[in-house]
């Protein structure tokens, strides 16, 4: 827990899963869960710290991503499966929740 602050998050509902970004001192991970069943469809593991930031899904040209924001890195996953697209380095912990419009992709 950083300062005494712990770590939030909200969960973000797409079509038929349910993303929660839990990203702690330790074990930090992201997960997908069906909405219906409730199951975990799939986890991966973060190498993040406590920060604030909740998932975004950023439908744009080329695709549909699961955006996340953390400590070291801003990163986008395939929202069906997990898969890593890519990343970006980050300075600071993350207390914003990422937005874009069609083109464009905004974080802090």
């Amino acid at each position: 827990m950083q300062y005494g602050w712990g770590t939030g998050s909200s969960p973000v509902l797409h079509g038929t899963q349910l993303f929660v970004q839990v990203d702690s001192e330790e074990s930090s991970f992201l997960v997908a869960i069906d909405k219906i069943s409730g199951d975990e469809l799939w986890r991966v593991a973060r190498d993040e710290k406590s920060n604030w930031s909740t998932p975004f899904i950023w439908p744009n040209g080329l695709r549909t991503e699961l955006i996340t924001g953390g400590g070291n890195k801003v990163r986008s996953y395939k929202p069906e499966t997990g898969e890593l697209l890519w990343e970006m380095n980050a300075h600071g912990r993350c207390a914003t929740t990422p937005v874009a419009d069609d083109e464009r992709l905004y974080v802090g």
